[in-house]
């Protein structure tokens, strides 16, 4: 897992985040993703996150107007992105299929 922490200026100094998270196949990281982008941000966040698929990575794209609010959202992506992984590891497309 990768994780970039960059100050953008043209946001007003708005933190970024940007997380790759490697599947096991694009299929995984695709049921990742749509397990994932149904999950908005509460109305009241002042984060916005981004989602989307490269090849077998899911990649989110968090910004934040400080520090505390990107650490927050960040946890909350990475306990859903834990909690998707073990649910593919306890009935991975490929068992499925084979049902």
């Amino acid at each position: 897992m990768a994780a970039r922490l960059l100050s953008d200026a043209d946001t007003m100094s708005a933190l970024t985040l940007r997380l790759e998270v490697p599947f096991e196949s694009e299929q995984h990281a695709q049921i990742a993703y749509n397990s994932l982008r149904v999950d908005r941000e509460p109305s009241r966040a002042t984060t916005r996150r981004q989602l989307s698929v490269a090849a077998d990575r899911l990649v989110a794209h968090l910004e934040a107007p400080d520090a505390r609010s990107l650490r927050t959202a960040a946890n909350a992506l990475l306990d859903l992105v834990v909690l998707v992984c073990r649910t593919l590891e306890r009935f991975g497309a490929e068992r499925h299929a084979a049902v």
